[in-house]
C-alpha cells in the first residue's frame, strides 16, 4: 500500500521501545524478534527501506531525542520501529470503492450484512428496513472481531489489543511540527 496502492494516504511512522531496567533480556529479545518480523515482511512486500527504514537499536541519546518526555533513569536505548500509518481511512474506502467500480463492481451504501456463506450474503438497507440477498463467486467476511455476528458458524477468538498513539508534540518531541 505504501509504495502502489495509495502512497499518497501512508507515511511511516516510527515506533520507540524504550530498553528500561524493568525490561528483562528476555523481553527484549522477543520485542525485537517482533521488529525483526515486521522488517521480514516488508520486504516480501517489496517496501524499500528508503520509505519504510529496518528496525534497529538506537542509543539512551537517540531515544530522548526522539521522546523527550522518555524516563532516563537507566535508560539503555531504545528498540526503534516503522510500521506504515494509513493516514485517512475514508479516502482509502472512497478510493478503493471507485477502483472497483472502474471494473465494474456495484457500490451499495447504506446496507448492512446480517448473514453471509461462501457465495450470497443478505443485506438490510439501513434506510428503508428491506432486505435483499447478493450472490457471488466468492463472498468476503472482513467484519474483523464482528465477523462471528455475520456467520455464526465461524468460531473466533479474536485477539485484543491496544494501541496508544499520541500527537508527538505532547511529548515535547522537536522532530514534529
Amino acid at each position: 500500500m505504501m509504495t502502489r496502492n495509495a502512497p499518497h494516504l501512508v507515511r511511516a511512522m516510527p515506533q520507540l521501545v524504550p530498553l528500561l531496567p524493568t525490561m528483562g533480556r528476555a523481553e527484549r529479545t522477543l520485542v525485537r524478534a517482533g521488529f525483526l518480523a515486521g522488517d521480514a515482511l516488508r520486504k516480501l512486500a517489496g517496501t524499500p527501506g528508503s520509505i519504510l527504514p529496518r528496525s534497529r537499536r538506537i542509543s539512551a541519546q537517540a531515544a530522548v531525542d526522539l521522546a523527550p518526555a522518555v524516563r532516563r533513569d537507566g535508560l539503555d536505548g531504545g528498540l526503534l520501529a516503522y510500521d506504515g500509518q494509513l493516514i485517512d481511512d475514508a479516502r482509502l474506502v472512497t478510493a478503493v470503492a471507485r477502483t472497483a467500480a472502474q471494473y465494474g463492481a456495484r457500490i451499495l451504501t447504506y446496507v448492512a450484512a446480517s448473514q453471509a456463506t461462501g457465495t450470497s450474503v443478505r443485506l438490510t438497507d439501513q434506510r428503508t428496513g428491506g432486505s435483499f440477498d447478493v450472490s457471488a463467486r466468492a463472498v468476503i467476511n472482513a467484519a474483523g472481531v464482528w465477523a462471528g455476528e455475520i456467520d455464526e458458524s465461524l468460531r473466533l477468538r479474536p485477539s485484543r489489543g491496544t494501541h496508544l498513539v499520541f500527537d508527538a508534540r505532547s511529548f515535547g518531541n522537536p522532530l514534529r511540527h
